[in-house]
């Protein structure tokens, strides 16, 4: 739903970047200013789409990368999860391996003992009675009888010990092949999680790139309605070239100006230039434009001050500049005052030297407050350290 908005904000910005900027000119220049006021009302309905879909890309980037860090943060611990199955399989397939090699000396041992166990079966059922009764009959007397006894007795309690050996190491055998059967049963269960562990992190691996894709797209889009606002503030120039030529004509006519344009006064006392006339990288699109002035830096509510004696050709609204206010000085010059919190003068009024006309804001396309000052020779913009006093 998102990027379908996008989409339409982007062909609204299209639609009002393609509608004609300058009014067709004919008649009286109040007609032109009027027709100019027109095109002003496009231009602010574009601004606010314009914002709209800045602000809308803004908040969608904080959330894709709020959730890209919630999937990292599951991705880094099923990565966990995953290293420690794999110490448990190998610790286990180490348990495995000794077991197996207890259980092979298990084995030989009772094969060995099973062998001797026949051959001792074997004789004590061929001979046993034949030798007891021989050792009996063969007595001289009753001491030497009880001798052969004891004697009798040892070999049979030594035979009884090998044969609790034997009992026992099958005992343990036994024992040992229920752990190996425990043992196989969690290597699988152990084997059959990691499986499922490596596929969860497949998919939030995959989660996540479709989250960079979809986020690279909202880059385009944003790429695009830059592209689109610079074409719209490139395409206000012709006209604001024109205004100010058409406007200066009728000001020489009116024969106002009576004063030569020389050195003038600073707009804001005691002000510092923190960006120069020329190219430069534009603060807010990231390209390399021309800076058709200088901006001054001061605190928002700074008094701006007229630089000469001049007339104010246009007071308001003006795409980019945000509030703005133009005078017509002598031998063709102007000098426009943008960004302004507050407009102090009209249209056609009559400033002097120092005449307080607005005071410093951050309207427009600014980021924090300042003046932007041009001076203009018969509409097109020159330095204005060339006529600024140095102090």
């Amino acid at each position: 739903m998102k990027k379908i908005q996008i989409i339409l904000i982007s062909l609204l910005l299209t639609s009002l970047v393609l509608a004609p900027l300058i009014p067709v000119q004919g008649g009286s220049i109040d007609d032109d200013i009027k027709k100019a006021e027109q095109v002003k009302k496009q231009l602010e309905e574009q601004i606010k789409a314009q914002n709209a879909l800045i602000d809308s890309l803004s908040s969608k980037e904080s959330q894709v990368v709020s959730e890209l860090n919630k999937v990292e943060l599951q991705m880094q611990r099923v990565q966990s999860q995953i290293n420690l199955l794999m110490l448990e399989i190998e610790k286990t397939k180490q348990e495995y391996l000794t077991l197996n090699a207890d259980m092979d000396a298990l084995e030989a041992s009772i094969e060995q003992k099973n062998a001797r166990m026949k051959k001792l079966l074997q004789v004590l059922y061929q001979n046993y009675t034949m030798s007891f009764n021989a050792y009996l009959f063969s007595a001289k007397n009753l001491n030497e009888i009880i001798d052969k006894a004891i004697y009798l007795q040892y070999l049979f309690e030594a035979d009884k010990t090998f044969f609790r050996s034997l009992k026992e190491e099958k005992l343990l055998l036994e024992t040992k092949k229920q752990s190996r059967i425990e043992i196989d049963l969690k290597l699988n269960t152990d084997k059959s999680t990691l499986d499922k562990e490596n596929t969860h992190y497949l998919a939030l691996e995959k989660q996540k790139n479709i989250q960079i894709a979809n986020f690279a797209y909202q880059i385009r889009i944003e790429t695009e309605s830059k592209e689109e606002a610079i074409r719209k503030l490139d395409a206000i120039e012709p006209y604001l070239k024109a205004l100010l030529k058409k406007k200066a004509e009728e000001t020489r006519r009116k024969n106002l100006l009576n004063s030569p344009f020389g050195k003038i006064i600073w707009p804001i006392e005691n002000g510092q230039v923190s960006s120069p006339f020329g190219m430069r990288i534009h603060p807010i699109f990231g390209v390399n434009r021309m800076h058709t002035g200088v901006d001054i830096d001061a605190p928002s509510g700074t008094p701006i001050r007229a630089v000469t004696t001049g007339i104010v050709v246009y007071s308001g609204w003006l795409s980019g500049y945000g509030n703005v206010v133009i005078l017509q000085h002598a031998e063709g010059f102007s000098s426009l005052y943008a960004h302004m919190r507050t407009i102090y003068v009209k249209e056609d009024q009559s400033v002097s030297l120092g005449t307080v006309i607005g005071e410093v804001g951050t309207t427009g396309w600014s980021t924090e407050p300042h003046l932007h000052f041009e001076i203009r020779l018969n509409g097109e913009p020159i330095n204005p350290m060339k006529y600024l006093s140095p102090t």
